[in-house]
């Protein structure tokens, strides 16, 4: 069924379109907010987390918890579900399970390892410790279902909040108004019947140019406590392939299930050592260089030529260097000299040479 113009609560303005990216802005910068929470932001968390309770209907938590980290509170969380369940003497026992998860947590990061929230072996041990048995660890794995906004999830709060603060429609946000200004004063929290743990916000962000998490040195995003993200231009990747990538070998990353990591373990590694290191193929040889191939089980082959730069080195010697290539171009590349022919492009991307032949060494500038 087709809207009509009376049906719809609200129709854009220009003004309110001059809007939409500075409210982007202003959303994104939140969503990526390094600042830890003040005295007075935990405070004001405590009054918005009972809000929110409130407008849900719910009774207001025995407990609300503050942690250094999303990890802290999945543990955490999952562990004062799992006490909350059992109800043996919850009052009491939740708040010391999380002076343990915390003291585990700086224990861990003093060590230099900041993983200790997913080592199966130190989830195990605080497990015993309270005595939950198998059910604290399921828990801990069922999490998420707990989960629940904060800063990062800002992408829809900014979404509402517009309509709220900028289109200012006929609605009453009362209810809405806690859930927003907790979005703005701390990170995720996992919320339970009978407690709130509620996440600082990370000590580092960092993203490459399109917003995507990034970092190819260290951690793209790190908490207080030592906990950390890895990921590169938007592919999350186990620690190693980032803090230790002179680790990577490869068979590592051929066996690597992942397409997308495994193109990250092998951009970590060397693309051109990779050709060699792994044997890769050589399929020709010609005036313009040596064409190699890689079979890649799932993926695109990985095709490059190496190539003797044309101008010498100050010392009169000439430098190899590799290039990497679409073996699909020229309806697939079979020689160095189509290889290298497929790299020279005009602005709008389309090839200079129409056929590989068209190319020859006379016409290098």
């Amino acid at each position: 069924m087709s809207e009509t113009t009376e049906n719809k609560k609200y129709k854009l303005t220009d003004e309110h379109r001059a809007q939409l990216k500075p409210w982007a802005d202003k959303w994104i910068a939140n969503a990526m907010s390094t600042e830890p929470m003040s005295a007075d932001d935990k405070m004001d968390c405590l009054k918005y987390v009972k809000e929110m309770y409130k407008a849900a209907g719910l009774e207001l938590p025995k407990h609300i918890l503050f942690v250094p980290s999303p990890f802290a509170a999945s543990v955490a969380g999952g562990f004062a579900a799992a006490i909350s369940e059992l109800g043996d003497k919850a009052t009491t026992t939740i708040p010391k399970m999380l002076k343990r998860v915390l003291a585990a947590g700086k224990k861990n990061k003093s060590a230099g390892e900041s993983k200790w929230f997913v080592n199966p072996y130190e989830v195990k041990k605080l497990n015993e410790e309270f005595g939950l048995g198998e059910l604290g660890i399921e828990c801990v794995k069922q999490v998420h279902n707990m989960w629940n906004g904060g800063n990062q999830w800002s992408g829809w709060i900014s979404y509402i909040s517009f309509f709220r603060h900028v289109v200012k429609l006929d609605i009453d946000y009362s209810k809405w108004n806690c859930y927003e200004k907790l979005a703005e004063l701390s990170g995720p929290r996992v919320i339970h019947k009978d407690f709130c743990i509620v996440s600082d916000r990370p000590t580092s962000l960092t993203v490459n140019p399109q917003n995507r998490p990034h970092s190819d040195k260290a951690p793209f995003c790190e908490w207080s406590d030592g906990s950390a993200l890895y990921s590169v231009n938007g592919v999350r990747v186990p620690a190693f392939v980032v803090s230790k990538s002179e680790t990577i070998t490869v068979a590592m990353i051929e066996a690597e299930p992942n397409l997308e990591v495994r193109r990250v373990m092998i951009d970590q590694y060397g693309k051109d050592r990779y050709i060699i290191d792994s044997n890769a193929d050589l399929v020709n040889v010609d005036d313009y260089g040596k064409l190699y191939v890689k079979k890649i089980t799932g993926d695109v082959d990985l095709m490059m030529v190496l190539v003797l730069n044309s101008t010498p080195e100050p010392d009169g010697t000439f430098r190899e260097y590799w290039i990497r290539v679409d073996p699909t171009q020229y309806g697939g590349i079979k020689t160095a000299q189509a290889a290298v022919a497929s790299t020279w492009r005009n602005k709008d991307g389309s090839l200079v040479f129409k056929t590989p032949e068209e190319y020859v060494l006379a016409q290098e500038t």
